[in-house]
């Protein structure tokens, strides 16, 4: 029957074999007291007038890796790793408690300047750590291409019926403040928004749908449904429209209506060379 005893390696049981396994604690633990201002040069790392607070830039004795990442190589880096070794006189017990590293030469970030594609300054590269190992780094820029421009598409302008005060902000700058007349044409709205600086118009030319009137010329009105309408000429327009364009019928017009029913702006939704069709009536504010 097999028996059994407890020992410090844990419990036994007879007959066996069991190793006793103890581990030796090194020379080199935390210190009991004492802190060491180290004050010397490095190859890395900020020098002292760069560090947000001097007296928070402290390493214990076993921080030799931090140390390192921190300042590399030199004279500073050797005073620490010197310091931390400990000493084989039996009066003094460990390592000091703590280093306060001081670097005295200054040291800049290795940087490098990107360009765009048609060679002006895009960016500029920086190396996290200060010295002159930064001068080791490369890069390659594999690919660089023409920035597009965002846009917010093609949108139809409907002539508002009194001013309109409205606001353009541009990559989150200062909002740009525009007044816009009542019954402003697109193509004056168009110049407004031209005329803010970072952004580019394309559009709001004016379509000549009747240049000159002709002789035997007739224009009319027919209410399709609602207030889509279709507007008829006799001979070819001298221009047409396309679909998404604004038609407007303003006061005076000989289609306006015997009680003005069909003044306004208009979507147009399609065209041939007599016959204009037109979506719903906007009679006010803009359609985008």
């Amino acid at each position: 029957m097999a028996q059994s005893f407890p020992t410090p390696a844990g419990v036994l049981k007879i007959p066996g074999a069991y190793p006793i396994i103890n581990v030796a604690q090194a020379n080199t633990g935390l210190a009991t007291s004492g802190v060491i201002m180290l004050v010397g040069e490095a190859d890395a790392g900020p020098d002292y007038t760069q560090e947000e607070d001097l007296a928070s830039n402290i390493f214990g004795p076993n921080q030799i890796g931090d140390v390192q990442a921190k300042y590399k190589t030199g004279r500073l880096v050797d005073a620490f790793s010197g310091g931390a070794v400990p000493a084989n006189d039996s009066q003094i017990q460990g390592a000091p408690q703590a280093f306060v590293l001081v670097k005295t030469n200054p040291s800049t970030k290795a940087s490098a300047t990107l360009l765009r594609w048609d060679s002006t300054d895009y960016g500029e590269l920086e190396d996290r750590n200060f010295g002159k190992l930064g001068n080791l780094i490369s890069y390659q820029i594999t690919a660089k291409t023409t920035e597009v421009v965002p846009t917010t598409g093609a949108f139809a302008f409907m002539l508002p019926i009194a001013a309109t005060d409205i606001s353009v902000r541009v990559n989150g700058g200062a909002a740009t403040a525009i007044t816009v007349a009542a019954l402003a044409t697109p193509t004056t709205f168009a110049g407004q928004l031209n005329a803010v600086a970072g952004v580019d118009i394309t559009g709001g030319a004016a379509v000549a749908l009747i240049a000159s009137a002709a002789g035997a010329d007739t224009l009319g009105l027919t209410v399709v449904s609602g207030n889509s309408v279709t507007i008829t000429r006799s001979i070819a327009f001298d221009a047409l429209p396309v679909a998404g364009d604004t038609l407007y019928i303003p006061s005076g017009s000989v289609i306006q209506g015997g009680s003005n029913q069909n003044r306004g702006s208009y979507i147009v939704t399609g065209a041939t060379s007599t016959v204009i069709s037109s979506g719903t009536k906007v009679t006010f504010g803009m359609a985008t």
